[in-house]
């Protein structure tokens, strides 16, 4: 063991730590933010209500003559029209972006896994690299280097080169009208 891994070691195990802290402390902000987020969310809401409640008493004591054309059966219908297809978009909102966040949790899961099984394999590779002897690891590169030196020779015998003039300048000249004299 050299020097550097005790050291290293250290420093890893304290970035692990700070990475941790660093988690931790995102998620707590995330939650306190939600939480403030939905205070404020309900007091907007309800603010929102009352004035709405004291607009439409208003609303009564203005409109005490109205014309005779108007039907109040035609706007309780519409009104409950409307707060139907509210109430259905809202539903459907709340439908999609459960749907969506259920997804995204599952996919995310699936996206560490992967990762994680990645880190896993360069990890048994390394130790796989570790574990040969030098020489037998000069070989293999060597083997390595000579493969792609025979399949670049290989490739260069079978695709003969081509010389690519560019014959836009010709297609120009073809195309442009003669002027008259």
């Amino acid at each position: 063991m050299s020097k550097m891994e005790p050291q290293s070691g250290k420093f890893l195990d304290e970035l692990k730590s700070n990475y941790r802290q660093r988690t931790q402390e995102v998620d707590a902000f995330s939650k306190r933010f939600s939480s403030i987020a939905s205070d404020f969310r309900s007091q907007y809401l309800s603010g929102m209500l009352d004035i709405l409640d004291y607009y439409i008493d208003l609303q009564k004591k203005f409109l005490g003559g109205l014309p005779t054309w108007y039907d109040n059966n035609l706007m309780i219908r519409q009104s409950k029209v409307n707060t139907e297809t509210w109430t259905q978009a809202v539903r459907n909102l709340d439908s999609y972006y459960s749907k969506f966040v259920e997804y995204s949790i599952k996919n995310m899961r699936l996206f560490n896994q992967g990762w994680i099984q990645m880190m896993q394999s360069s990890e048994m590779l390394y130790d796989m690299y570790k574990n040969v002897p030098q020489i037998q690891r000069n070989a293999l590169l060597e083997a390595v280097a000579h493969a792609r030196r025979y399949s670049d020779t290989s490739l260069q015998k079978q695709l003969p080169m081509k010389k690519w003039v560019s014959s836009s300048h010709n297609r120009t000249r073809k195309n442009k009208p003669q002027q008259k004299n």
